[in-house]
């Protein structure tokens, strides 16, 4: 399989054009008050206190991986967009706007995973199979938009599938070097 790199500012490190780490937001949120310089926005590490998130974003930098955040407010949130702090939750969500956010989620994560291939920063074309997602959020989630983009060809890997917060938490700390 070919793989694609590039060393975007985010990172030191080369990382994988075809693999994306998602992280699931979470509901303990820093109190970032109102910055009239940034018309009260902030990227997600600004906004997310959790030390499960933490972790989360350690295994991702540390491996050199591209990430984002799935938030239930705006579906795919990547690291360098300031959004608006906000406290929704699936909780307060109808069914058919959940199977909606899921439906657009896959359709966000289609777009970025080909955009350098279509945007020609690759020479070699790239087919669904070789797309890899790996999610670490809760199953609400994780499904169906597993289903959709496995249906259409995209690896998705799932490695804290039905462990506690707590395992995850050690987990992570197996896995993360401090």
């Amino acid at each position: 399989m070919v793989q694609w790199t590039q060393t975007p500012s985010l990172f030191d490190k080369p990382v994988a054009l075809n693999r994306l780490m998602l992280i699931g937001c979470t509901k303990n949120k820093h109190d970032v008050g109102y910055n009239p310089a940034t018309g009260g926005r902030v990227v997600p590490e600004q906004l997310y206190k959790s030390a499960l998130f933490s972790k989360r974003l350690d295994y991702a930098e540390e491996r050199g991986l591209r990430w984002a955040v799935l938030s239930a407010k705006y579906g795919v949130w990547f690291p360098n967009i300031a959004l608006k702090p906000y406290d929704k939750t699936f909780a307060e969500m109808h069914a058919a706007e959940i199977a909606a956010w899921h439906v657009g989620v896959a359709m966000r994560l289609i777009e970025e995973l080909w955009e350098p291939f279509n945007l020609k920063e690759s020479n070699d074309s790239l087919k669904p199979c070789e797309l890899t997602i790996e999610i670490h959020a809760g199953s609400d989630y994780c499904h169906p938009l597993t289903e959709i983009l496995e249906a259409i060809g995209v690896k998705v890997e799932l490695p804290l599938k039905g462990l506690g917060i707590g395992e995850q938490l050690a987990w992570y700390g197996k896995q993360v070097i401090a």
